[in-house]
């Protein structure tokens, strides 16, 4: 990479080899001048050839220089050479008394030719630190120089310019130092080069020599380096940056990095796909990811990780839970004000919002005509005895009210006024702010990094989808799922404590004339949300009853056989168990086709619908367990989901034509299930009569989502009340 000292080493081989050169050490530039012009120069002024007038090509006079070499070993250096094309044709002829050596950022030659130069081990930039300031002034303090040195990440380039910088200004500290590199990053006068500093190799600063190789880079190789600048310093694995730039080709993107960024060093490669920048790099990018959005660092990287959100919203999940936007801000930054964080707080609301489609209806909060309510955000100070000093917190509010058209507004609220309910004016200012229309607001701890705005608005719809998830009420039209709700609130509205009556009881069919006077009595907000769902679902069911001409609302008939029979047959068993793999199947597709539409593509089981789950069931032996294995099997796009079950006396075996049609696709797994690795065999799972409990479409359309989300981090805990009414 550029100022890791190339350049110098060369020199110092030079230097130090001179008498293993008997016929000269000759030195060309390969960036900018001319290569034939230099090659004729020094043989004109250092070997006392003089070429004949009649060549006039500059290829024909190079050419002739080489071969009126004088006799010995000579040393041709090409330094900073950036095309191999460019200096190949005037390259020395390959006898033995020419050796070439080349200093370069590209991956040029052999592995076997190629000596690859990287930054100092701390110790040792510690000890270049000490031998360019002083002994005494860096041991002095020791612990900050360690400090400088790792900011600089070792490079040597910025370490021998700090040096200098002290050296010139013997009154200042490394803590002074260090505070100043903190404030004005690259900008800093210590990491540009200086007019006096004649004697210094480098011919440029820390950041102009980065430039040089940013000049290189390609549009999508410019973007990607800016993308890493917004993680922390640690090893980040390919696929996140994959999942970042999702709509391009994989392949062209490990192009750019293996051809650009590393070919250039501007990445190092860490492990198998394991990647990072280095520190000074990283500064350098972000201050091409500032430039380019033409705002502050907060503000370029939240707009930077909302444009992925708004194409992928599963990679904001695996960057937090990585933590790589959880580093923090330097403390000499300016610190942003209110409305600026809200502003942020905005653009992760709405980048959020539009990755995840309809879903953010529910897990987000809205007006009743569809649109965000107006943030409101103020600070306050509280002293924290444990550091002994004082914390920044943020007041965080909603206004639902069509008052104020502004997005995001100073929020009026002062003090500590949430976290003491005791305060004078507590119940008095919570009063005046609902009357105001904010009906939503809490406080957080306002901490200097990258991911806070997104902690708090993905945290909690993480939080919402796993109580919708957790109460099974996810609106649904009608179907199974939808019915099994229904027709818990039809019990619930006509049948007194149902539940503690006789099983059968609750198998009596429902008069449809007797719910629809039940509901026209109803008051929502009496029950509590999740009855509120069922209600609901009521509703859209009676409607549909009504549509198709029935009477009244009955269970069907397999789950009524099963439920209610005292002796289950093996073709009730059968009936019982399609009925509801077929109903949890299609009941799945319509949650995700409703509320997943932008995200089934990342989950396991919604990638394959539509799907045929193929299934074996044997019925109950001596443990009166019933058992089942299934597998899921990808339709084509348009077929309708369906299953196809049968039974036997004995789970699939591996010579079935069955078994091997359905592994031959992929490992289509049931969820839970284990695979046997050595012979690909299916465990299997029993159930008894009680299996899945009174809503048995519910439950496993539930476990099966859950299990979808549950892979990419999107729900919180586990998925609680199995098998038990969840509707309270």
């Amino acid at each position: 990479m550029g100022g890791v000292g190339k350049t110098e080493l060369s020199l110092q081989y030079a230097s130090s080899n001179q008498q293993n050169y008997p016929g000269g050490i000759c030195w060309i530039e390969a960036r900018e001048q001319s290569i034939p012009r230099q090659i004729v120069d020094f043989a004109e002024a250092h070997l006392d050839l003089e070429l004949p007038k009649k060549i006039e090509k500059p290829l024909e006079k190079v050419n002739w220089c080489w071969q009126n070499w004088p006799t010995g070993n000579t040393l041709v250096i090409f330094n900073d050479v950036t095309s191999y094309a460019l200096i190949k044709p005037y390259l020395p002829p390959t006898e033995t008394r020419f050796y070439i050596l080349l200093t370069t950022r590209l991956k040029l030659l052999k592995d076997s030719e190629r000596l690859e130069l990287d930054v100092l081990q701390p110790e040792d930039a510690f000890l270049l630190l000490e031998l360019l300031v002083s002994k005494e002034r860096v041991q002095a303090e020791a612990d900050v120089a360690r400090q400088i040195c790792q900011w600089l990440g070792y490079l040597p380039l910025g370490l021998e310019l700090v040096s200098r910088y002290l050296a010139r200004k013997l009154d200042l500290t490394l803590t002074e130092m260090l505070a100043r590199l903190n404030e004005k990053r690259l900008e800093q006068r210590a990491l540009k080069k200086s007019e006096i500093e004649s004697d210094m190799t480098a011919d440029l600063g820390v950041a102009a020599a980065f430039e040089l190789s940013w000049s290189e880079l390609n549009s999508l190789a410019q973007e990607i380096g800016c993308l890493l600048s917004v993680f922390d310093v640690v090893s980040i694995t390919w696929s996140v940056i994959e999942q970042c730039f999702c709509t391009i080709d994989p392949e062209e993107l490990e192009d750019v990095r293996d051809y650009q960024l590393l070919g250039l060093h501007l990445l190092q490669r860490e492990d198998n796909r394991v990647y990072r920048l280095h520190e000074l790099v990283r500064e350098f990018f972000q201050a091409k990811l500032i430039e380019n959005s033409e705002c502050n660092l907060q503000k370029a990287i939240t707009t930077r990780i909302a444009q992925i959100i708004k194409q992928d919203p599963f990679a904001i999940i695996k960057i937090l839970n990585k933590k790589l936007l959880d580093w923090q801000w330097s403390n000499d930054i300016l610190q942003p004000s209110a409305l600026e964080i809200g502003d942020l707080l905005l653009i992760a609301q709405q980048a959020w919002s539009k990755g995840i489609g309809p879903l953010s209806q529910l897990v987000l909060e809205h007006r009743v005509d569809g649109s965000f309510p107006t943030i409101g955000i103020s600070f306050y100070q509280r002293y924290d005895e444990q550091i002994n000093d004082f914390l920044t917190y943020a007041h965080i509010g909603k206004n639902f009210s069509n008052s104020n058209p502004e997005p995001v507004v100073d929020f009026p609220l002062e003090g500590e006024i949430l976290w003491n309910a005791n305060h004078d004016q507590y119940d008095e200012k919570i009063n005046t702010l609902m009357d105001a229309g904010w009906q939503s607001f809490g406080g957080s701890l306002l901490r200097q990094q990258a991911s806070w705005p997104w902690k708090q608005i993905i945290e909690p719809s993480i939080q919402s989808l796993s109580s919708y998830l957790n109460e099974r009420r996810l609106p649904v039209d009608p179907g199974g799922l939808s019915f099994e709700a229904a027709w818990h609130a039809a019990c619930a509205l006509t049948r007194d404590n149902y539940l503690k009556r006789s099983n059968y009881f609750i198998f009596v069919p429902v008069s449809i004339q007797e719910l629809e006077n039940k509901l026209t009595e109803l008051d929502n907000w009496r029950f509590s949300l999740m009855m509120q769902y069922c209600i609901n679902q009521l509703r859209t069911e009676v409607e549909c009853a009504r549509q198709q001409g029935a009477t009244h609302l009955q269970q069907p008939k397999a789950f009524q056989d099963f439920k209610t029979n005292f002796i289950t047959s093996p073709e009730i068993l059968l009936s019982y168990t399609a009925y509801v793999f077929e109903g949890a199947l299609i009941s799945y597709q319509q949650l995700i086709d409703r509320w997943f539409p932008n995200l089934a593509s990342n989950f396991r089981l919604g990638s394959y619908l539509p799907a045929q789950l193929i299934g074996t069931v044997v019925p109950p032996d001596q443990d009166n367990k019933v058992k089942v294995d299934y597998y899921w099997k990808p339709l084509p796009k348009g077929q309708r989901s369906c299953v196809d079950f049968r039974l036997s006396d004995q789970t699939s075996s591996e010579d079935s034509p069955r078994y091997r049609a359905v592994l031959g696709q992929q490992e289509l797994l049931r969820p839970g299930h284990e695979m046997n690795r050595q012979h690909r065999v299916c465990s299997w799972h029993p159930f008894s009569k009680h299996w899945l409990g009174g809503y048995p479409i519910t439950e496993l359309t539930y476990q099966w989502l859950w299990e979808d989300l549950a892979k990419t981090k999107w729900v919180k805990d586990t998925l609680s009340h199995a098998g038990y009414p969840y509707w309270r």
